[in-house]
Order: structure tokens, then C-alpha cells, then sequence
């Protein structure tokens, strides 16, 4: 007998957008995990859980991904065709899908169809696309806080913009997106590959046989294209013209086994004949000849069925999934009951967000350890303590990342070229670092001149984040730094003191060479200068161009905050990371930023006058940015060096030397 459990979806605020600084790759290779298990369950006939699987998808290959400056780079051309592709194809399914469900996803109909259009205008029209992606953005927004789906949170959209974005908390006060969706089993994993048409599924099946039988037929016509049209029939073959004038065979539906998944599109018929939502009341949105519709699919790519895959990409897109320890009971059918004590559950929620679902081989951490609010508590203490002794100094310029505009989002350069300027700064023993006007020139000066240059030559937009090794890669190109410059590379979790100890002692190392460090955490890049005082002693100089006031101590702490007061306190971490692509004015896609914040930090100088001292700062600058979603991630799961690619604790420092 197959158990079923209650599981609900909630949408939270973390999405695939927030990872500037990651290969956009492996943000593609992420989504296609939940592009694969949507097609398993749409297969398989569990209607709403690929519902809510294909608009997750939808969402992050229509608006989230194209947030990433790597997006419209001609290097990632043959992903970014391939996602826009299967956006067509999914959308036309999702409309299918509330065709056949219309009761239950009807308030979900605006965002299908705005998807649908998105995802059109993606493949026909990339270089306007930018202004239309954040319209629709905007749109879905304000449309979600009518309908009441956003109680008491806030938003990006409507915002005062910050340089410093925050990886959303998990949150569950947002709209839950489906409150009755049915598992194969009683395990997490089962929910998201079913190998087998369940009962449940033969329960959507027969919903879709009623909806399309005769009474419903001509209704349905009238909305949708046939079934056979968007999905040919098992075994058809036929071949299609595509715009570059060449031929491909058509490929078959999907297959029975999900295991084995095989890509359809959709055919020329299909798209041609109106959906169920109209992208554009006012005129078609596409005019082409029939034979030119379909977009060419490229080169087939391998996709993995794993369930364990699809979780990870759903816990990083920020899909969450909740599941009721008591078990259903008639069938896996809640009664009135458990509704009342569910929706009494999502009350205590709202204060206290649910225990993410972590990577695949995660491993839960013992119960006993420190939690990451204490550790912040303690650091703090020490740095505070460090800073009352004079063991560690900050003082600030008269400018910041971002004040020019064209310095936007380019910590990834402006850091190296704090350590160029550091190897050829003259200065004797002790060596009193580098002046606060040579930080502002460059701040001001010179990275607004290199910084389009270089991602010009890279395709980016112009407010991309830039991937440090592409950044240090072009400053090599620019004969400004070389390989034989490069010293080292060393990372790991930057709260486990045997992680962070060996950058520390490398940093200390004293030679005839200065030495200086790009230290890369939290989708943002400081520079770490080593200032010889004598034979034995060195200073460090950690240069922060966007820093956190309460990396500074400047005010109160709002972690405190955030943990005990309601909504209002939850908005005040959200600037946690240096992220501009969330902003809704669609000037961004012309370039134009608006980023001289009134309220944001000068670029700071943290010297800290010993080894130990440079590991506390380094550890209480961690602490000060992480968010809520973070340190529910860091108790919940120990560190793996495995997993490392989207772990809150990960940094990266990057040794130079002098030439």
C-alpha cells in the first residue's frame, strides 16, 4: 500500500539570479535538473507537482538566469538556445495543464502567460528582451502583492536599490503554492522521480480523460492545440524546417519510462494556433511563415533523472517543499481539520523558517554544535575587543564601489588592482600602505575606464559581475598582471579556523616581494595587502570598497534584529549581498545604474596589526553579511568540500606577489 504525504511547495525569495559570480553553466545545468523532473512528473500524470516543477523552471530560464552578466555572452549561445527552447515547449505545456486543472491553478493563469510570452520573446527578440524581462518582472510582482501572495514582506521591486542584495532567507509567510500535492511514498526522494504511474497519477489521468472527452472537447479545441500537435505520438517521426534552412527529424513524446527522458517541441501547427492565455491582445507577438516557427533545438545534452540532482536545484532556486510528519489519512485526502492545523502550522512558520533542503550527500550536523547566531556573537565580541586594543584600525575613504556608475559591480577588478598598485607603490620599511587617494583614484578612475573595456571583450552586459579568474585573466592581457604573479589559491570554509589559518600564514610570510591577496566571499572580492613593519612583524591592510556597516560596528547589530522582530527586521539583512540585477527599472538594460545610494558605507580600510587579528576579521566580515537563509543552511548541514559551489561558508583567495 503506497502512503502518501502531505507536501506543500513554498516559493521563496532565493532564486538562480542571486549566483553573479558562478558559471552561468552550471546555473543551466541546475535548472535542466528541474526541467527533467517536471517532464518525469508530467509523464507520469502528477499534473500539479509538474505544474509547480515547470513554472519553477520557467522562472529561472526566463527571468532569473538572464539576470547573470554571462547571459548574452556569444560563449554560452548554444545553453541559452537551448534553454529558450524548452521555455517554449514548457509553457505551452503549462497552459495545457491548467486547461485540464482549471479550478485549482486559475490564480496562476497571469504568470503562465506572461511566461509564455517571455519565453518567445527570448528566441526571437534577444536584444530587446532585457526591458521586457524586468516589465513582466515588475508585473508579476505587483500582481502577486494584489493578490495578497506577499503578506508583510518586502520586496527588491519596490525598493530603495542597494548595492548589496541578499540571498533571500528561506521564508514560509509567501503564498504556499500548493497545499495538496500527493507523494508517490513517504520519502523526500520519491515525491520528485516516480518511477511508476501511481494511483495518484491515474487519478490525473482520468481527470484529463473527463476534460477532454466529448462534452469538453470543443472547449478545449477552441483554447489549446490538439495533444498529439504539442506531443507527437509515440513512435511519429517527421521532419521540420527550421530558419537555417536545414532539416530535423522530429523527436517523440516523452517516454513511458522517466528515466529516459527524450525531448519533444512543439510542432508548427501548435504554435501558430493562438494559446490558451494571448501573449499580445494588441497583435501577434511572432509573424513568421509557419515553416520558420519552430526555434532549431541545439546540439542534444546530456540530463540527469537524479532525484537527488532535482533537490539541490530546487533548494537553490528557492522551491522549497515542506512535509507533514503525520501521514494522510482516506486516501492521502486532508480534512478540514488538518487544514486548520496546517495553516496553524504556517503561522508558526513565519518566524521561523523551515530546515532547508540541503545538497545531495549533505550531512546533517550534530545537534550539540554552536549555532551560527552564537558564532556571530562571539566574533563580534573579539572584533569589537581587537578594535578597543588598537589591534585592529579602520578608517574610510571618500568614495565607494559604485559612486561612478561605470565602477559598478566590479569588485573582481577593482581588487587586483589594489594589489598592482600595492607591488608598485614605493614605500620603505615600515611600509604605511597604500594612500587613501591612490584607493579613490582607482575606485573613481581608473576601473571606470578598464572595467566596460574588459567586458566588452568578454560579451557582457554593462553592469555583469565579473567571474574572478576572467577579471585576473583580462588584467593579464592588459600586461598589467602576469603568471608569474600568481602564488597561490587557497579556500575552504571560512569558519573552520584549519581552512582559513593556512591563508593567514601564507599572508605572513615575509620575503624580498611584497605580497598582496583578492579574497573572494559572498558574490563580492576585498583585497588583502601584507605591509612589512620589520624583518618579523607584518600589518595587514583589508581593503572592503562596498562594506557592511555592521562589518564597520556602525549602529546596531541587525542580526539581533532579524531574529526577533517580525517582518519589518527581515527586510533589514536584505542587503546582504553586492547584487544590483534584482532592481525592476528596466533603465538597467540601457546601461543606465542608478547606484550613488545615499545611505551606503565608504570604502573601508581594516588594518589589522597581527596574524590573529586578520583570522577575526576575516571570520567576523563573514558573519556580519551572512542572511538568515544562510545560518539556517550552515546549523543545518556540515561542511563538504564536495558541495562547496553554493555553500555560504565557501571563500577563495586568490596570492600575488610583486614582479
Amino acid at each position: 500500500m503506497v502512503d502518501r504525504t502531505r507536501v506543500t511547495l513554498y516559493q521563496t525569495e532565493s532564486n538562480l539570479g542571486n549566483y553573479q559570480t558562478t558559471s552561468i553553466s552550471k546555473l543551466y545545468a541546475l535548472n535542466n535538473n528541474i526541467l527533467a523532473g517536471f517532464e518525469s512528473h508530467y509523464q507520469n500524470g502528477l499534473l500539479e507537482v509538474a505544474f509547480y516543477l515547470g513554472l519553477k523552471f520557467a522562472d529561472s530560464a526566463l527571468i532569473q538566469i538572464p539576470k547573470h552578466g554571462y547571459f548574452y555572452s556569444s560563449k554560452h549561445k548554444n545553453e541559452r538556445s537551448q534553454s529558450s527552447t524548452d521555455s517554449i515547449r514548457v509553457t505551452q505545456l503549462l497552459q495545457q495543464i491548467v486547461a485540464l486543472e482549471p479550478e485549482r491553478l486559475a490564480k496562476e493563469c497571469h504568470k503562465v502567460e506572461r511566461l509564455h510570452y517571455l519565453a518567445r520573446e527570448q528566441f526571437e527578440r534577444l536584444d530587446t528582451y532585457e526591458k521586457k524581462r524586468a516589465a513582466v518582472e515588475r508585473d508579476l510582482y505587483h500582481q502577486q502583492r494584489k493578490g495578497g501572495s506577499h503578506r508583510g514582506k518586502a520586496s527588491s521591486l519596490n525598493k530603495t536599490p542597494k548595492h548589496r542584495k541578499s540571498r533571500s532567507r528561506l521564508s514560509s509567510d509567501q503564498d504556499c503554492m500548493s497545499s495538496t500535492l500527493l507523494a508517490c511514498g513517504d520519502s523526500f526522494s520519491s515525491i520528485f522521480c516516480p518511477s511508476v504511474a501511481s494511483s495518484t497519477s491515474e487519478a490525473a489521468m482520468a481527470i484529463r480523460e473527463e476534460f477532454t472527452g466529448k462534452k469538453k472537447k470543443e472547449e478545449l479545441n477552441k483554447s489549446f492545440p490538439d495533444a498529439h500537435k504539442i506531443r507527437p505520438e509515440k513512435g511519429s517521426s517527421k521532419s521540420t524546417r527550421f530558419p537555417d534552412g536545414g532539416k530535423r527529424e522530429g523527436i517523440s513524446s516523452f517516454p513511458t519510462n522517466p528515466g529516459v527522458s527524450k525531448r519533444s517541441f512543439p510542432s508548427d501547427a501548435a504554435i501558430a494556433q493562438p494559446g490558451l492565455f494571448p501573449a499580445s491582445p494588441a497583435k501577434p507577438v511572432l509573424e513568421r511563415k509557419e515553416s520558420d516557427y519552430i526555434p532549431p533545438p541545439p546540439p542534444e545534452h546530456h540530463r540527469t533523472q537524479s532525484d537527488l540532482d532535482l533537490e539541490r536545484a530546487l533548494f537553490l532556486s528557492g522551491l522549497q517543499v515542506l512535509q507533514d510528519k503525520k501521514r494522510a489519512q482516506n486516501g492521502g485526502n486532508f480534512g478540514q481539520e488538518d487544514e486548520v492545523k496546517l495553516e496553524i502550522l504556517r503561522e508558526e512558520l513565519r518566524d521561523m523558517p523551515p530546515v532547508p533542503v540541503g545538497p545531495p550527500g549533505a550531512k546533517k550536523r550534530q545537534a550539540s554544535g554552536v549555532t551560527t547566531e552564537l558564532f556571530t556573537n562571539f566574533m563580534q565580541q573579539d572584533f569589537e575587543q581587537l578594535y578597543k586594543k588598537g589591534r585592529v584600525r579602520i578608517t574610510q575613504m571618500s568614495t565607494y564601489q559604485g559612486k561612478n556608475p561605470l565602477s559598478t559591480n566590479g569588485c573582481a577588478v577593482i581588487a587586483p588592482l589594489m594589489c598592482i598598485h600595492h607591488f608598485v607603490n614605493e614605500s620603505s620599511i615600515p611600509d604605511h600602505g597604500l594612500p587613501d587617494r591612490v584607493v579613490e583614484e582607482v575606485l573613481d578612475d581608473e576601473t571606470p575606464n578598464l572595467l566596460p573595456m574588459i567586458r566588452r571583450k568578454l560579451g557582457l552586459v554593462d553592469s555583469a559581475f565579473l567571474i574572478p579568474s576572467d577579471a585576473h585573466e583580462a588584467l593579464m592581457q592588459e600586461d598589467l598582471l602576469s603568471e608569474k604573479q600568481f602564488r597561490n589559491v587557497l579556500g575552504g570554509n571560512i569558519l573552520d579556523e584549519s581552512h582559513l589559518i593556512p591563508l593567514v600564514e601564507e599572508l605572513s610570510k615575509i620575503g624580498e616581494k611584497k605580497i598582496g591577496a583578492t579574497f573572494f566571499f559572498h558574490e563580492h572580492v576585498v583585497s588583502i595587502l601584507q605591509l612589512r613593519q620589520d624583518e618579523r612583524t607584518v600589518w595587514f591592510d583589508l581593503i572592503d570598497t562596498l562594506p557592511h556597516e555592521e562589518t564597520l560596528l556602525r549602529g546596531p547589530s541587525k542580526w539581533a534584529s532579524s531574529r526577533n522582530h517580525g517582518d519589518d527586521s527581515k527586510i533589514s539583512n536584505d542587503d546582504s549581498y553586492r547584487i544590483l540585477s534584482d532592481f525592476s527599472d528596466v533603465d538597467l538594460a540601457a546601461g543606465v545604474v542608478v547606484d550613488d545610494v545615499p545611505d551606503q558605507e565608504p570604502a573601508a580600510r581594516i588594518r589589522c596589526l597581527d596574524a590573529e587579528a586578520l583570522r577575526i576579521a576575516l571570520q567576523w566580515y563573514a558573519c556580519s553579511v551572512f542572511s538568515m537563509e544562510d545560518a539556517t543552511y550552515i546549523d543545518t548541514y556540515q561542511w563538504d568540500d564536495n558541495l562547496a559551489d553554493f555553500d555560504p561558508r565557501v571563500f577563495q583567495a586568490f596570492i600575488w606577489s610583486q614582479a
